[in-house]
């Protein structure tokens, strides 16, 4: 059975949004393109209820063990005497031959696997090796990096430069807009603006297009200087069948922030990312090509901080450590995690530094976000996979869409309109068959990213034995590790 019932909001590029349709949500399409023929408001919300029973079909934990949790229960349903469905414990430790030790211990040494397995869960000797080659490797090295010129023009490229001066002599205030158009073989054009102060510092930036991304590809990217000086970057992918995800990372001199990342529908990895010969990861190519661009180097990386942790398998994974290390400190128990071996470690050995083992801990994170909306819940863990798959259509129909938590309004109609109005766009001067099949594109793209969330969560909870009902203790807290030399 289809995720989305092709007969209620996928499968026609004309999906009626209604009259009352706010304009913003259609974002320059015209209201009367956006809606189609007009559907009339009971058809637009019968496709509201559909979306809504879609993304509930395909989360495997019962909506009822969310609410639970939503509603200031959550230390009941974490204790064993909950009186819920118990769940056999996958945990225990995996056992090894003593030719699977050897071998192993030969690529890795002992350290690392008992390490590894005293602190993970392992379905079979597959499992581990594939864990232990991945937390080995490195993603991007640092002659890689420094081989990713975003807005480096191609050799059959065409420059067309302007560069504007203005009265501006304050550090916030504009002296000098620089424009670059890059009109390329095909007749495409990237457009960059850059707009500098008057000591020729950068405190804005506008592109847009083909810069630094695989055939076919767009890159946007916006980046501005706040009062504090910090540097912002948030940068979109977009692939050729509408895939799209964004990251935002922000750089203060010293200190590497990992503001957000929504891999949404882009894929795992790219193939064709100019400077490399080889698939690589895509959120570790968005970062790094990110630090390209705010000017991250060896020499000034000091710190690498994460605000607001919210990587579910991360936090399962964490909640695991937790039970089973009672006393531990989150900071000594987060260095066990993959998303540390892996990720954080990876980004500082983009620019040729590691990082320092326990990071600083700050448990509140951000207070600001728990509680976003006046009179909304405290947001928790089924806040997460709600806001995921909210930002899975945000991101690739590019356009405003409510809040999970907003009691303004409702989040699947807002995905719902969102939906119609770009499947609209994006069908615009197709031929009846042409948009029947863009569509199917881009349901079969929604669809399988929305299937993903759902396994995601199922998949955790086998792995970590985690009971229908239980969350896991801590999800929104910031990270900080320390970046040092190699050979320190």
């Amino acid at each position: 059975m289809p995720l989305i019932s092709p007969n209620s909001l996928v499968g026609s590029p004309t999906l009626a949004t209604g009259t009352s349709a706010p304009q913003q949500e259609c974002g320059n399409l015209p209201q009367d393109q956006c809606a189609g023929s007009l559907t009339p408001e009971r058809q637009r919300k019968r496709a509201a209820l559909a979306l809504h029973a879609a993304l509930r079909s395909v989360s495997p934990v019962p909506p009822s063990a969310f609410a639970a949790a939503s509603h200031g229960v959550a230390s009941q349903a974490n204790s064993p005497a909950a009186g819920t469905m118990a769940v056999a414990d996958p945990s225990a430790p995996l056992c090894l031959t003593a030719a699977q030790h050897a071998e192993l211990a030969a690529l890795y040494g002992d350290a690392v696997i008992a390490k590894a397995l005293a602190h993970d869960c392992f379905a079979n000797v597959a499992a581990l090796r594939r864990q232990l080659a991945h937390e080995a490797k490195t993603e991007i090295t640092l002659a890689d990096y420094d081989h990713i010129a975003p807005f480096l023009p191609a050799g059959d490229d065409r420059i067309e430069q302007s560069v504007v001066s203005a009265a501006g002599s304050e550090p916030g205030a504009v002296a000098s807009l620089e424009r670059t158009s890059v009109v390329h073989a095909d007749g495409a054009i990237s457009q960059r603006s850059i707009s500098r102060n008057a000591r020729g510092e950068c405190i804005a930036l506008n592109a847009s297009g083909r810069f630094g991304v695989p055939p076919g590809w767009t890159a946007e990217d916006k980046m501005s200087r706040g009062a504090d000086g910090v540097l912002k970057l948030r940068t979109r992918f977009i692939g050729p069948a509408g895939e799209s995800g964004v990251v935002v990372r922000s750089f203060d001199g010293t200190t590497l922030h990992l503001d957000k990342a929504y891999k949404s529908t882009l894929p795992t990895r790219l193939a064709g990312v100019p400077g490399f010969a080889r698939p690589v990861a895509t959120v570790n190519y968005m970062t790094a090509r990110a630090c390209r661009i705010l000017g991250v180097t060896a020499q000034n990386l000091q710190q690498i901080k994460v605000n607001r942790l919210q990587h579910r398998p991360t936090l399962v994974h964490l909640d695991w450590l937790m039970r089973n290390n009672p006393g531990k400190s989150i900071a000594e128990l987060i260095d066990h995690s993959t998303w540390a071996k892996t990720y954080i470690r990876q980004t500082a050995e983009i620019v040729g530094r590691r990082t320092a083992p326990g990071p600083a801990i700050e448990p509140e994170g951000s207070r600001a976000w728990q509680a976003a909306h006046p009179g909304a819940p405290r947001r928790d863990w089924s806040y997460l996979q709600r806001e995921t798959e909210r930002l899975t259509f945000k991101h690739l129909t590019r356009q405003k869409i409510v809040k999970v938590d907003d009691a303004t309004g409702c989040w699947e109609t807002s995905a719902a309109m969102a939906l119609a109005c770009y499947k609209a766009q994006q069908c615009e001067g197709l031929s009846p068959g042409e948009a029947a099949r863009r569509s199917q594109e881009i349901d079969a793209l929604l669809q399988a990213r929305l299937a993903a969330i759902g396994a995601e969560e199922s998949g955790l909870r086998s792995r970590y034995g985690m009971a229908p009902q239980r969350v896991p203790a801590q999800i929104n807290f910031d990270v900080t590790y320390r970046t040092i030399a190699h050979e320190t």
